[in-house]
């Protein structure tokens, strides 16, 4: 569902339509999708935990910022191989913020991950631009969004898990406001055709979602329910070169050696989350 959410908003900015308005709509129809929860929760929520769906959603916003721009600038099939960077992100914040202690293979997993980095960042893009800005900037919207799921795991079940969800998305459609500087021009101005890709692409963004914070808040194990959610790097290369031309994306024409070493790259990801995986509890 990530992926194809992915391919659905890169082909949205194809109109002209610009990050930052694909993101502000994206973010309210997420908003639509998600605030029903609020009342489906059974118990009211602890209020004490106040700050942590504060906490949460801040930093779904800001990893959310740097995803759609890592998307804008780069190739769906580089951007989200890189996102599997979250997992080890997620590690290393537990241990730091959860006192969980990281074992000697899980650094052997960092390596493999700085190797798949570098294959997928070594060779330009489809369009012939560098893609170290869409490494960096998938780099950063992974550490935020392992932040949010360090937060997910630790709080949503004490607060409330569906409050905690609504109230985190409250935050996020409250700091979308803050995108309107930065439009490229008015939201009335967006094309209907382009929406026709952004409003499936947020509904199936909040689907996942709706999927990925139930995890997380159920077993209390941010890193292994990451290792698992981190195949969509796999499912981007794949899916980019089979059924692309479905949306438009012209990535698979980057050439052949180009799709080869992002294969090779997405596969170490998936060798380093399994190491992960095998070492874990």
């Amino acid at each position: 569902m990530y992926t194809v959410a992915s391919l659905l908003q890169k082909q949205a900015m194809d109109f002209q339509v610009g990050a930052t308005r694909v993101l502000f709509i994206s973010h309210w129809v997420f908003f639509v999708c998600v605030m029903p929860a609020y009342w489906l929760g059974p118990t009211s929520p602890d209020w004490s935990l106040w700050w942590t769906p504060l906490l949460a959603g801040t930093l779904s916003a800001l990893g959310a910022l740097f995803t759609i721009l890592a998307i804008k600038l780069g190739d769906v099939s580089v951007a989200t191989p890189l996102m599997g960077i979250k997992v080890l992100a997620v590690a290393v914040i537990a241990v730091v913020f959860l006192t969980q202690p990281v074992p000697l293979s899980w650094w052997l997993a960092a390596v493999i991950t700085v190797v798949a980095v570098y294959l997928l960042g070594r060779k330009p893009s489809a369009s012939g631009r560098s893609v170290w800005p869409t490494v960096c900037l998938a780099t950063l919207a992974s550490v935020f969004y392992a932040g949010m799921d360090v937060t997910f795991s630790a709080f949503a079940k004490p607060f409330g898990f569906f409050q905690f969800v609504a109230l985190a998305q409250v935050v996020v459609v409250a700091t979308s406001f803050l995108l309107w500087p930065f439009f490229s021009a008015p939201l009335r101005a967006v094309p209907p055709v382009a929406l026709r890709w952004i409003v499936p692409g947020a509904v199936l963004m909040a689907a996942q979602f709706y999927c990925m914070a139930f995890s997380l808040a159920e077993s209390g194990e941010p890193t292994a329910v990451n290792i698992l959610y981190s195949s969509r790097g796999m499912w981007s290369v794949v899916l980019v070169a089979l059924v692309g031309h479905w949306f438009n994306n012209r990535e698979r024409h980057a050439g052949r050696a180009v799709m080869i070493e992002r294969f090779t790259g997405a596969g170490l990801l998936l060798v380093a989350i399994a190491i992960v995986m095998m070492t874990s509890h």
